[in-house]
């Protein structure tokens, strides 16, 4: 959520987190998802994500 918050007003896509992280995509992904089904994301396509409410 740090990186997100960088920028809380852009999206980002799961790849460039996993990237910037070190882990592998298709790890994070599935947590970002599970991040969005809790109402902490908003997933706004295919992979990318957008805080709820910006900061």
């Amino acid at each position: 959520m740090e990186i997100v918050i960088t920028d809380p007003h852009g999206s980002w896509q799961g790849s460039q987190l996993a990237e910037q992280l070190g882990i592998k995509p298709r790890n994070l992904l599935t947590q970002l998802a599970e991040w969005a089904r809790l109402g902490f994301l908003i997933r706004t396509g295919a992979g990318t994500y957008t805080l709820t409410a910006p900061l």
